[in-house]
């Protein structure tokens, strides 16, 4: 992938490839802000020529919001060396969407979770082996297969490199993002566990990954330069009691004075 666009051609609209079952499929938009207007095209490097490309245009694609196309279930949301940071969603039906080349520690996301139309999943990255600059490679997917992308009811016009199809974004379902229920978060050394933020201690939360559930305001802990105010409500490794116990956002893995996000870069929702 190239980071411009050299040319600019519209191609008339195609048919959709065969065997995609239009009846079931669902009313899939360009994965990006209501409103806005990105260049598509597809390479001869892709394996598949329904497999897309996308940049803004007129303004820079790194950090862009990337946003779930329809309602659906997150089945995927790993690293893929030469894709890099990977999310696909399932719609049901056997319709699926894929989104790749995402920014590091930008996927909001996790496998299992339901998201609805329009919710931000990452953003805009050039992760993995397999790319040259910042965009978003962009897939539609029917019963295992890659087909041509139909956005809004309308199928995209396929534009080979460096001529470019514009698309608009309809996706105007734009909404708040539900907090997830668990945050995962690495801790540099066995944290303390207390009753109360700064409280009576009840036991240990051991160094490496766990969860929390949200974060309250509570004594400053520090150490040399280091320092934060924020207590992290989790379930320890061990003590008496161990469950619904706190330990200081201090101990996450060097994020930042008075920082409470999870390994994702996601702030944790205060409690």
């Amino acid at each position: 992938m190239r980071t411009t666009v050299a040319a600019l051609m519209i191609v008339s609209a195609c048919t959709v490839t065969p065997g995609a079952d239009a009846a079931a499929r669902p009313d899939l938009q360009l994965p990006v802000p209501c409103g806005e207007t990105w260049q598509t095209y597809t390479h001869d490097d892709h394996a598949d020529p329904d497999k897309i490309d996308m940049v803004p245009r007129g303004s820079p694609a790194l950090g862009k919001p990337v946003l779930a196309s329809q309602g659906g279930t997150v089945v995927e949301a790993e690293w893929h060396d030469d894709a890099g940071n990977v999310v696909t969603l399932d719609h049901g039906d056997r319709w699926r969407t894929r989104y790749m080349h995402l920014r590091e520690s930008s996927v909001r996301v996790t496998v299992g979770q339901t998201v609805a139309r329009g919710q931000q999943i990452a953003q805009v990255g050039n992760t993995g082996t397999f790319t040259s600059g910042p965009h978003l490679h962009y897939e539609q997917i029917h019963d295992g297969v890659v087909v041509r992308p139909v956005l809004n009811g309308v199928p995209l016009a396929r534009s080979w490199y460096p001529a470019a199809t514009p698309a608009v974004s309809a996706n105007c379902g734009v909404g708040p993002m539900p907090p997830p229920t668990l945050y995962y978060v690495d801790t540099f050394a066995d944290a303390p566990g207390r009753a109360t933020p700064g409280g009576a201690r009840t036991g240990v939360l051991h160094a490496g990954t766990s969860y929390v559930y949200c974060k309250v305001k509570g004594p400053t802990v520090q150490a040399g330069t280091a320092w934060n105010t924020w207590w992290l409500r989790t379930d320890l490794d061990q003590g008496e009691p161990f469950t619904d116990q706190y330990v200081s956002a201090y101990y996450l893995s060097r994020r930042g004075n008075d920082v409470a996000e999870d390994n994702r870069g996601v702030d944790i929702r205060t409690c």
